[in-house]
């Protein structure tokens, strides 16, 4: 993909809009003509002219929705003012011959400039404000970096990105946190490595605060980063631990401690593949998977002898808090905060499923797809359940749940525990969560409206 550079211009009234939005939420939106790639692509460096004649600030553009026909909206967030506008006339002063009228032409609008073009706008910029060309060039360089990764270590980070936003699902935080993740600078990084809410791992207040969490002792002598996000009233600390090179990773695992309901659910993650007519289909029998699931019957076995709950918060729907998520492998884009299409299945459900004579492929196999698994939870109905404590562990089972822990440390699997704890109260009902689950399922688009 050749260098892209968007300009957007916004004067008057308008663009007093838009710098209000950024200020009372970071970020803003804007309805432009459709000249950008597809949503979710890499984010863009984005000039903006504010006052006219002059670029005025500069930040982050990410494709969103079509918004009408012709019209695609675009989520511009990072936005700074430059230290000297830059005058329009000086930059194309500054252009060849051959680009000189193209350049001139787009900064008198809102549009894209690419290739040959925009490589030239970049060195007339380089010119007036090294600053800033150096920024443009660090979208360019995490572009290529992202593009040049190998297929398992791009599958890794996919993975690692997709349990982060359902984290944050869970905890009921924007998935918009995810916007400016960067490209970390070693290439045996992590996900969490390359967002603005790294913490080391020896970070004093996140290992403080996590010392309660039952079997983090185990975790934390082996985690590999942190993370820590909040919206006010809720703080979801992430870690992740035994982050080996994808190769010798023996699978991931999401555990989510719900700290107002004192439950933990367990979330395994397995890709499907490409089956006939573009069908994403799981095979059976998968060996790996069999001994995997008799991991989880063991430790489950152990939840089992816990006491009975006495408690209204601690009722749970299903007191087992294994769940597999079947998901079609997934490209890496840095710029998507939208979570992967998914089967989240109980499982209890998932003995049944793999025991059905009937779940038979066109050739005589057995598979596991969309169209014949039944019934199963999407995003949208999964989300509320977590998020209210309806499944996981009850608090008896979460204070013995450090055996778990343990076990799946020793194995050498790649966990992320992730806590959410918040200042507020529990819900009398889980209707704001569920509208915002089903809301963002319709759309895809995770970015914001």
């Amino acid at each position: 993909m050749a260098l892209e550079i968007y300009h957007l211009r916004a004067i008057g009234e308008r663009g007093e809009e838009l710098l209000d939005a950024h200020g009372d939420k970071g970020r803003f939106a804007e309805a432009v003509d459709d000249d950008l790639h597809r949503r979710g692509g890499p984010p863009l460096p984005c000039l903006m002219t504010f006052t006219s004649g002059r670029i005025t600030h500069h930040g982050t553009l990410f494709v969103g929705n079509k918004a009408a026909e012709g019209r695609k909206r675009v989520n511009i967030s990072q936005v700074e003012p430059l230290r000297t506008p830059l005058r329009t006339v000086d930059i194309v002063d500054r252009i060849s011959g051959r680009f000189k009228t193209s350049i001139r032409g787009s900064l008198r609008t809102s549009g894209l400039v690419e290739g040959p073009a925009a490589l030239a706008l970049l060195e007339a910029i380089r010119d007036l404000d090294p600053r800033l060309a150096a920024e443009i060039d660090r979208f360019e360089t995490d572009r290529r970096r992202v593009a040049t990764l190998p297929p398992r270590k791009r599958e890794a980070l996919a993975l690692e990105k997709e349990m982060t936003g359902t984290a944050l699902s869970f905890s009921g935080i924007d998935r918009r946190e995810l916007l400016n993740w960067r490209m970390p600078a070693s290439e045996t990084g992590c996900f969490l490595d390359g967002l603005e809410q790294v913490r080391h791992r020896e970070d004093a207040m996140i290992m403080n605060d996590m010392q309660h969490v039952p079997g983090f002792e185990y975790i934390g002598p082996r985690a590999q980063s942190a993370a820590q996000f909040s919206n006010g009233d809720v703080t979801l600390t992430l870690v992740l631990a035994n982050h080996l090179a994808i190769e010798e990773q023996l699978g991931a695992d999401l555990l989510y401690y719900n700290e107002t309901y004192r439950a933990f659910t367990l979330i395994q993650y397995k890709a499907m593949e490409h089956g006939a007519m573009a069908t994403a289909i799981f095979r059976l029998p998968n060996h790996k998977l069999d001994d995997e699931i008799a991991r989880m019957r063991q430790l489950q076995q152990q939840l089992t002898d816990c006491p009975p709950n006495t408690h209204c918060n601690g009722f749970r729907l299903l007191e087992n808090p294994f769940y597999l998520k079947l998901c079609p492998r997934i490209e890496f884009e840095p710029a998507d905060t939208g979570l992967v299409k998914g089967m989240y299945l109980p499982l209890d459900y998932w003995d049944l499923i793999a025991a059905d004579p009937t779940k038979a492929g066109p050739k005589g196999g057995r598979l596991v797809s969309f169209d014949n698994v039944g019934r199963h939870f999407d995003n949208t109905n999964f989300i509320p359940l977590v998020a209210n404590g309806w499944v996981g562990t009850t608090a008896e089972q979460s204070a013995v749940l450090a055996p778990i822990v343990r076990e799946l440390i020793s194995e050498g699997r790649s966990l992320t525990l992730a806590v959410s704890r918040t200042r507020k109260k529990p819900p009398p009902q889980a209707a704001y969560v569920s509208r915002r689950a089903r809301e963002e399922e319709q759309q895809h688009v995770r970015l914001y409206r």
